[in-house]
């Protein structure tokens, strides 16, 4: 089983820990199809392969592994980029999925809420979430090149936004990372922080330059 990637595999031997009954290859399926739908640029499968690699050798410190493993596979399994409940729909769809595994209420219940966690609203305070939380942020983090990349895939997302609207919306999601004290919240991850600012600050520059004055100033 591949670490990087997120492979049937690795979700059927997910499944099993979980102790549902249900065939992960259907569920794989449906997992494969929405994030396989042909919108998406950055939220596919290949996200979610980098993200697990970047979690496996965490799981040790977590309380909760599966669930957050699973939090992790599901997170973006629903993506509209016109909705704003995207996380809403895709924790609906762990509890439909475990309810039909025979797994309880109580994995269901913690699955959702590390979902919801990636909101990224405000730093969560639960342990396990913060690591699900900066293992999804953690593309922030990378290399210019490599952030560069991915922020020509969200735009690519974007497509049907003007490209004013694009940018001003982009600049107030980033801008809102960079006013927290910290990004990153695990000790595992607090290399990721200085990069991240670096990456943050010269894409708002990039993005604000080309805004009319009123819109820059917001």
């Amino acid at each position: 089983m591949e670490l990087g990637r997120a492979s049937p595999e690795r979700l059927a031997a997910l499944w099993r820990r979980l102790g549902a009954l249900s065939d992960p290859a259907f569920v794989y399926a449906l997992i494969a199809a929405a994030y396989g739908e042909p919108h998406r640029q950055y939220h596919t499968l290949v996200h979610i392969g980098r993200i697990l690699a970047l979690f496996h050798p965490l799981r040790r410190r977590l309380l909760a592994p599966d669930a957050a493993e699973l939090a992790l596979w599901l997170h973006d399994v629903v993506y509209d980029p016109r909705a704003t409940d995207n996380e809403e729909r895709s924790a609906a769809f762990a509890r439909q999925a475990l309810a039909a595994g025979g797994v309880g209420p109580e994995v269901a219940d913690r699955t959702a809420a590390l979902i919801l966690a990636t909101t990224h609203t405000a730093p969560p305070e639960d342990p396990d979430a913060r690591y699900v939380v900066d293992v999804d942020l953690s593309i922030l983090g990378t290399p210019p090149e490599e952030f560069a990349r991915y922020q020509a895939r969200i735009r690519a997302e974007h497509s049907f936004r003007s490209e004013e609207e694009f940018r001003e919306r982009r600049a107030k999601i980033l801008q809102s990372f960079l006013d927290r004290p910290k990004i990153f919240l695990t000790p595992e991850f607090a290399a990721f922080e200085a990069p991240a600012r670096a990456n943050l600050a010269r894409s708002l520059s990039a993005l604000r330059s080309c805004l009319p004055p009123t819109a820059a100033q917001r």
